[in-house]
């Protein structure tokens, strides 16, 4: 009788032994099917469209340290504007793309807002500078309708000083 038992013990120790190994590899399948699976759907989440990099807005404002809007870009019905404050908020350099009029102006103005520094393009594409002193005299430097380059001086009380031609 103890010949019948020993071979079904052997038996029985090769059948766990087997299970064993049958259990180790399943687990190890699972493992390796679960890394798959999430790197599958990393590069699925990754590979999904990118979000557009177009930032779209009415108005940018660039705030400095204390709060203060140091700076603008917006629209004004078809005019685009971008403006550049001194930290007292007033406007020192505005450059403008007016929309209805199809000009194109760079202003640079004094402390006090006053206007200083013109560079304009008409419709038409002529250039002009504008230079305002303090106390309102003006020099300008542009071009005729004919095309002609002109330059002319004005007075305090507007009227021309100079011309050429």
């Amino acid at each position: 009788m103890e010949h019948l038992i020993e071979p079904r013990t052997s038996e029985l120790t090769a059948v766990l032994s087997r299970l064993k190994k049958l259990g180790t590899q399943n687990r190890r399948f699972k493992q390796i099917g679960a890394v798959a699976l999430i790197l599958l759907g990393s590069v699925f989440l990754m590979g999904q469209a990118s979000p557009p990099r177009t930032v779209e807005a009415n108005e940018f404002v660039l705030k400095d340290a204390n709060g203060r809007i140091r700076g603008k870009w917006s629209m004004n019905g078809d005019s685009v504007l971008f403006t550049l404050l001194d930290s007292k908020g007033v406007i020192r350099v505005l450059l403008a793309q007016d929309g209805l009029l199809d000009q194109a102006a760079l202003h640079l103005r004094a402390a006090n807002g006053n206007q200083r520094v013109t560079f304009e393009v008409d419709s038409k594409g002529s250039p002009a500078l504008f230079l305002q002193s303090p106390d309102s005299n003006l020099v300008y430097l542009g071009q005729e309708e004919s095309g002609t380059a002109t330059l002319r001086l004005f007075g305090t009380d507007g009227k021309v000083l100079w011309k050429a031609p």
